[in-house]
């Protein structure tokens, strides 16, 4: 069992790939980060104050690769990469990806405003890119992908609209 102080309500979740601590989206903005305390018996629910959304976040993502940082995407129209880093925990784990190298936890890696609602997320499985849908305004439906490998140089962003 959880508890999480939120006032609203939860309404996305995912837990990492070693599944050993998840992550909670919020109606009032905030991104909670999940880990077991073993002397306590239960789970524990950390804030991220830094950064929040200013609306609800409706999906979260853990990279694939080490789960260093997550993703958020929000009613306020933006997208927030954050670091995640639990030392006791992804010390642990064998870390992959770009994000690999992350040892911080509440640091904005990369904030976007795709300027569309965002319908659903994902990164790719190397983490290197990731690719939502949307409502987008050119077209009926469209699908969209970033490529993060590419944050410090060129980004690439490129969409494909859909029928109707």
């Amino acid at each position: 069992m959880v508890i999480v102080k939120e006032k609203k309500s939860n309404l996305d979740c995912q837990w990492n790939r070693f599944g050993d601590k998840f992550v909670i989206g919020s109606s009032s903005g905030f991104v909670y980060q999940c880990t077991y305390n073993e002397a306590q018996k239960f789970w524990v629910a950390e804030q991220d104050r830094k950064a929040r959304h200013t609306d609800s976040v409706i999906q979260v993502r853990y990279d694939p690769g080490s789960g260093h940082v997550v993703a958020s995407v929000s009613l306020d129209g933006t997208v927030q990469i954050k670091s995640c880093y639990n030392a006791d925990i992804d010390s642990t784990h064998d870390a992959s990806g770009l994000f690999a190298g992350i040892r911080t936890s509440g640091v904005t890696v990369f904030k976007f405003n795709p300027g569309q609602w965002i319908n659903s997320f994902s990164f790719s499985p190397s983490g290197e890119q990731f690719v939502w849908a949307s409502k987008y305004y050119l077209c009926a439906n469209a699908t969209f992908f970033i490529n993060l490998s590419s944050r410090f140089g060129t980004t690439l962003l490129r969409h494909r609209c859909g029928s109707g």
